[in-house]
């Protein structure tokens, strides 16, 4: 499990201006400049250009932090080109291993970017660490207004990550303890053997059970799946948030033995909380945020809901 109440793995050590492409701040501030209603041809080059730094910046990393464990440092990777790594098209719904693995790839990256968005966000944060974080959101959350970068999903991405990172900052204004399966879990063990399944936090909890985090307060224990959606079925935008609490039905194994307890005394329920993600009520990035000089109030009021409150009273 991953604390939220924790910083990230070496956040303060990899997570740095020193150690940011420099590329990120300058394709996000021009991004920030145009108009974003407006398709064209640029985004698909600035996309390219960003794509073809993964690998350079990643061994750069591996090369002066050869001491950091090497998932973690994919993490930051992660953190700093998000759904840039992923393939274009393997985002299939069929149910067979390869897509399984997608879905647990995909869900480790939006899971770090909430992780690390709520640490910056924090006033007793690394104001340097919000500072370096900043550009790597920024970039994503301009690149996935692009119509032209509809095809890789990249709003459907996004939009998941700024749900998660809305609700947990719900959960902790509502005095929950909030953990996150752990999305630095590197797929080989020290042998080189594959991970078992059964042992995959990520694959466990999120992609076969749907389960984002995990929230506790007291005797309270919450499995909540955090969404994103932008319209009705009637194609009209969504504006209320919902929440829906049920019993829990699904026990990853590892929850099961923590919690056992809770588990028989009824006490573990499962919430779905489904947050509008339409710009009026899940707030992004704007233009004056590049200028503004304390990049942990950005972070802080990045990606928090409208519905806060209301989601803060439905879980009481």
């Amino acid at each position: 499990m991953t604390e939220v109440g924790e910083m990230p793995q070496y956040a303060d050590v990899l997570v740095r201006p020193d150690n940011t492409p420099r590329q990120l701040e300058n394709i996000a501030r021009f991004l920030a400049s145009q108009d974003l209603k407006r398709d064209s041809a640029l985004p698909a080059v600035q996309y390219e250009t960003l794509a073809a730094n993964i690998p350079v910046y990643s061994a750069e990393l591996k090369r002066k932090f050869p001491g950091i464990p090497e998932e973690v440092i994919e993490s930051v990777v992660d953190v700093t080109f998000g759904p840039i790594r992923l393939p274009e098209g393997s985002s299939s719904t069929e149910v067979n291993p390869e897509a399984y693995r997608f879905l647990e790839t995909s869900a480790k990256m939006q899971h770090a970017y909430a992780h690390h968005v709520v640490a910056a966000g924090r006033p007793d944060a690394d104001p340097e660490y919000a500072k370096a974080l900043f550009p790597r959101v920024a970039i994503i959350d301009y690149l996935a207004r692009r119509p032209a970068l509809r095809e890789r999903e990249l709003s459907q991405f996004w939009n998941g990550v700024k749900a998660e990172a809305a609700v947990i900052k719900a959960l902790e204004k509502a005095g929950f303890n909030v953990e996150l399966p752990d999305y630095t879990q590197a797929e080989y063990d020290s042998s080189g053997n594959d991970v078992p399944d059964a042992k995959r936090q990520v694959l466990q909890w999120d992609v076969l059970s749907g389960i984002d985090m995990v929230a506790t307060k007291e005797e309270k224990v919450l499995f909540v799946d955090a969404k994103g959606r932008l319209n009705l079925p009637n194609g009209r935008t969504r504006e209320d948030t919902e929440v829906f609490i049920e019993r829990a039905k699904r026990f990853p194994a590892d929850l099961s033995r923590r919690f056992m307890k809770q588990v028989r005394n009824g006490n573990v329920r499962h919430a779905t909380i489904v947050v509008p993600t339409h710009y009026n009520y899940l707030s992004g990035i704007s233009s004056t945020d590049f200028d503004f000089p304390d990049k942990r109030v950005v972070m802080r009021d990045f990606a928090r809901s409208a519905g806060e409150d209301d989601i803060i009273e439905k879980l009481k």
